[in-house]
C-alpha cells in the first residue's frame, strides 16, 4: 500500500471513530477519554503528512515535531528589518 493511500485510509479510520463516538451509549468520561486519544491519533496523522515517513530517519528533532503538532512555526514569525550600512 502506498504512503498517500494509507494515510488516506488512517484519515477514512479517524472519521468513522468520529462518528461512532457520537452515537454511542456510553458514560460521557468515556467518550471524553477516546476523544483525547483520537485527538492525539488526528495530530500524529496530520504530522506525518507534514513532515512524512522517514524524517526521523533524516534527522528531524523533537522540537521540529512539537511545532508542527501545535501550529507554531518559528520560520514563519515576521523578521527584523536589517538597516543597510
Amino acid at each position: 500500500m502506498s504512503i498517500l493511500a494509507s494515510q488516506y485510509r488512517m484519515l477514512t479510520v479517524l472519521r468513522e471513530v468520529e462518528s461512532f463516538l457520537i452515537v454511542a451509549k456510553m458514560p460521557l468520561i468515556r467518550k471524553l477519554e477516546f476523544a483525547v486519544e483520537l485527538r492525539m491519533a488526528r495530530l500524529y496523522d496530520m504530522t506525518m503528512r507534514e513532515i512524512g515517513p522517514n524524517a526521523v530517519e533524516e534527522g528531524s528533532t523533537k522540537s521540529h515535531l512539537l511545532k508542527i503538532i501545535s501550529g507554531i512555526y518559528i520560520d514563519d514569525a515576521p523578521k527584523k528589518k536589517q538597516r543597510a550600512a
